[in-house]
Parts: structure tokens; sequence; C-alpha cells
């Protein structure tokens, strides 16, 4: 499943959080870009994506009011998503 496969499941204005932890080679998706660092020889331990279904994909300037409301939840879920990580982190320092 692509980002955007993922994201057409979602409603408009509706967040969700996606993380990337596997690699299937016939679609450009997350996975792949991560292959293709990693067959560079560079590596990122957790991807963690956080995205908004548009209201439309129409050409134009500016977000629809309904993705515009979302904006702020969408910085408080990558807040939130900061923190376990930082969490996380810390934990498994202390260890």
């Amino acid at each position: 499943m692509t980002v955007n496969d993922w994201l057409d499941r979602l409603t408009p204005h509706a967040l969700a959080v996606l993380a990337v932890d596997t690699c299937r080679p016939h679609s450009m998706s997350p996975a792949i870009v991560l292959g293709l660092l990693a067959g560079l020889g560079g590596q990122v331990p957790h991807v963690v994506v956080v995205g908004c279904q548009p209201l439309t994909l129409d050409e134009g300037i500016g977000l629809s009011d309904p993705v515009s409301a979302a904006v702020a939840p969408a910085v408080e879920t990558i807040h939130r998503v900061l923190a376990d990580i930082s969490s996380n982190a810390q934990k498994e320092l202390q260890s």
C-alpha cells in the first residue's frame, strides 16, 4: 500500500499515523524509498508518517476548511508521536 492508498481510506480532514517498517518492492511506497536509502548505505531506524486526506485534489492555492481545521490536531499528533519516540529512546538508553 502506498501512502496515497493509505490516505484514500481516510475521510477529508481525518488524521492518522502510519509507521513504516516493511519493504514492498513493487510499489513506490515509503518502504521502497527507505530500501533505496539502505542500498545507498544510509539508514533510518524508525519512520512515522502523519497524513491528512485532502478534501479535493483540484489545483488551487490554500487549504480547504476541513483540512485547515485539521492542522492544529495534526501538530498535536506530531508532538505526541515525537514524545513517544523520545520516551522509548530514553528507556532504551537506560536499559
